[in-house]
């Protein structure tokens, strides 16, 4: 299947771009690559890293991606290493229902470079509290999960799936799916059962907890990750003004990243992880990051900040503006100002 089949955009008028002068296509991605790297090279000294949650994006031929597919197989297989120039950190998403295979996990192995770095977030069925109504088996749909937060068998999941790329992984997120309120789960024995889960779960690895529901986010369930030395995923995804920070909108969306470090002790481990889904608004992104950024040097905390690819914009492009915004930061962290000063 040809990548313009699988995905709607205007391929045919980058295609002749592209046939007209294919070495001005190369140099203008390469000029977009060294911009972008420049940035990324410079805050990793400061253990902050951008990247992608996908390098499956077609749209980013002309901008990170100087090479033509004529295929999706080949732009599936190919645009992997072209990513791996730019990023050193790739954030892989693994369903719950169809896992990565051990061919696939074994070509991310061998394409990406010796130093880059792999976050996985694993939606496993031991993190649903109730199986959905969509799940394959027809006998579990609607159905209690009676291995909710098992670490026995989290564990022995994770390392079958992916033992191809066990030594790539640096961080593994738990999303813990949506309970709604119909299911009465009272705060206190998920707490309970969540301290259990942490407790049980290999230390090969760094963990980090993503909600799917923002009214656990208790400062109890902040102080259960840090007794275990595990993160509390940040998400942004937009702006509220309730007053509330942990309120999401009626589409179920949490609040903005301003907000969400708004609660006290919210960075619970020695490291931290952004999921940007949305950026709009833009300003409130910038804020967000900025002050995240700011917090996580001066306490030493490493951060991964991770654009999703259903961002308004590219995401290569969002995360240039992002670090070109921040700029006066970077020059402010170095070690020849500190220095002068």
């Amino acid at each position: 299947m040809a990548v313009d089949q699988q995905h709607g955009w205007p391929v045919r008028l980058l295609y002749r771009d592209y046939l007209r002068s294919p070495a001005a296509f190369a140099a203008h991605v390469e000029r977009f690559r060294e911009s972008l790297t420049l940035y990324l090279r410079a805050w990793e000294r400061h253990a902050v890293r951008f990247g992608a949650s996908s390098w499956i994006e077609p749209r980013w031929i002309g901008m990170l991606y100087g090479r033509w597919y004529g295929s999706a197989g080949d732009f599936i297989r190919g645009a992997l290493e072209e990513y791996a120039r730019v990023f050193t950190t790739l954030c892989l998403d693994a369903g719950p229902y169809c896992p990565p295979s051990a061919s696939w996990l074994q070509h991310l192995n061998e394409q990406l470079p010796q130093q880059a770095g792999v976050t996985v977030v694993v939606a496993d069925e031991t993190l649903m509290y109730r199986f959905p109504y969509g799940h394959p088996v027809r006998e579990k749909r609607g159905e209690l999960n009676s291995r909710f937060l098992d670490a026995e068998d989290f564990g022995a999941r994770l390392r079958i799936s992916f033992r191809p790329l066990a030594t790539r992984i640096g961080m593994v997120i738990l999303p813990l799916a949506r309970i709604y309120a119909t299911d009465d789960v009272r705060p206190a024995w998920l707490l309970q059962r969540l301290d259990a889960f942490l407790a049980g779960l290999s230390r090969e690895y760094r963990y980090a907890v993503e909600l799917a529901n923002p009214e656990f986010a208790m400062p109890e369930y902040l102080a259960c990750l840090r007794s275990h030395g595990i993160a509390h995923v940040l998400r942004h995804e937009g702006e509220t003004d309730t007053g509330d920070p942990f309120l999401t909108y009626t589409d179920g969306r949490l609040s903005s990243l301003v907000d969400q470090l708004q609660v006290p002790d919210i960075l619970t481990a020695e490291f931290c992880v952004v999921r940007v889904a949305r950026q709009h608004p833009q300003r409130d992104l910038l804020l967000g990051i900025r002050e995240l950024v700011r917090r996580c040097v001066r306490d030493r905390v490493s951060l991964s900040v991770f654009v999703d690819t259903c961002a308004g914009r590219p995401a290569p492009l969002l995360i240039l503006e992002l670090l070109t915004a921040l700029n006066p930061e970077l020059a402010q962290y170095s070690p020849m100002k500190r220095q002068a000063a």
